[in-house]
């Protein structure tokens, strides 16, 4: 009787799940507003870092403290694998730099599993340069809402602009000469002859961003007298 030789088939299948952090980015707003709600998230993708098919954790740092830790559960909140981050900006944004790092390999304080403020110890890192959006400034003096036509002058003082923004103003309906003086904060003063403006503009740009303000100035004023009892 013959022999049969059994044969022995083996069939291998390569799954390749390393991630390429150039392939992946973070997807939101770069140029933030205040008390505005934004939210960032990454593609989820698969990894092997620990010889097993897994999705990642999610690691986001370079939060500021004006939005994490949070000053209540309102103002921020997260997808429950942390791969998208919600948030609401306060009075004023802080220009950073939004990172995250992916894989559970990524040891960092709460053992490995996804989280705000990680170390960010894994190679795989993507980041996100958020800027400050150009905003009309919080004046100390405002611009007026009313002149009468024999004014020659009014001021306008407003904090200094942050590095990397410039304000330039105009008479927009006037030959009125502007002069801005910087100290520890900033005086616009708008003088000449003849009736004034009656709307200036104030540009604001940075270099992410840029947004015009308009000021609507009356000048035909009436003063309103309080009536008196005989």
């Amino acid at each position: 009787m013959k022999k049969i030789t059994p044969l022995l088939f083996v069939i291998a299948f390569i799954i390749a799940t390393n991630c390429n952090a150039q392939n992946l980015k973070i997807i939101g707003p770069t140029c933030l507003k205040p008390n505005t709600k934004y939210t960032y998230y990454i593609e989820k993708s698969a990894n092997d870092n620990n010889n097993t098919i897994k999705f990642d954790s999610y690691y986001w740092s370079g939060l500021p403290y004006t939005i994490y830790p949070p000053v209540s559960t309102s103002s921020f909140n997260s997808s429950a694998d942390f791969s998208s981050i919600t948030f609401t900006t306060g009075v004023v944004v802080i220009p950073f730099t939004l990172q995250c790092c992916f894989g559970l390999e990524n040891d960092n304080l709460n053992g490995g599993k996804s989280s705000v403020n990680g170390n960010g110890f894994n190679k795989n890192c993507i980041s996100l340069k958020i800027e400050a959006a150009t905003v009309s400034p919080l004046h100390y003096t405002a611009p007026p809402t009313c002149l009468s036509t024999n004014q020659t002058s009014f001021s306008i003082v407003y904090p200094k602009p942050r590095a990397g923004q410039i304000y330039t103003w105009y008479a927009i309906d006037s030959d009125w000469e502007i002069n801005t003086k910087n100290n520890n904060v900033s005086t616009t003063t708008f003088s000449g002859k003849g009736i004034p403006p009656h709307k200036i503009k104030l540009s604001i740009k940075n270099n992410y961003d840029f947004e015009d303000f308009i000021y609507q100035i009356d000048t035909n004023c009436i003063s309103k007298k309080t009536p008196t009892s005989n």
